[in-house]
């Protein structure tokens, strides 16, 4: 067993907590975040690499919320704006377990795009899914 669970106890969908432009979103159903760095071998003699070289770091995201929350969001842009014209901004996500906060900071987000559907017969729900522009996430903050 993992010495960072403690009772068996590990991070779940419980534990996560988003904040969205200074509002804690309550009717979010998925956040996905990542990045990666560009990693080259280099060659030299023979066929095994003598070391290696970085390239270009990128960061993505992409949030899934109850359509009322993205509502709330875009009724309190200035008429004819969308949530595409909103500045760079941060969405802190923190998980807690165990009286614990762990968070990761995703950096100079913006909206990519917003659209919605549903289906005749659904009984549930509309979800909107945001993919996200993020410059850089800070894994330690």
């Amino acid at each position: 067993m993992s010495e960072i669970a403690i009772n068996g106890e590990l991070y779940s969908w419980s534990s996560v907590r988003v904040n969205l432009l200074g509002r804690n979103l309550n009717g979010i159903k998925a956040i996905e975040y990542g990045d990666q760095e560009e990693i080259k071998g280099v060659k030299g003699r023979g066929k095994k690499d003598i070391g290696y070289v970085r390239g270009n770091y990128t960061a993505e995201g992409k949030l899934t919320v109850e359509m009322s929350e993205i509502e709330v969001l875009n009724k309190s842009l200035p008429a004819g704006s969308s949530i595409q014209d909103i500045e760079p901004f941060d969405i802190p996500v923190s998980y807690v377990l165990n009286n614990k906060l762990t968070t990761h900071v995703l950096k100079g987000c913006k909206f990519m795009s917003q659209k919605r559907g549903t289906n005749s017969g659904e009984v549930k729900e509309i979800e909107v899914e945001l993919p996200l522009y993020v410059g850089e996430i800070d894994w330690n903050s």
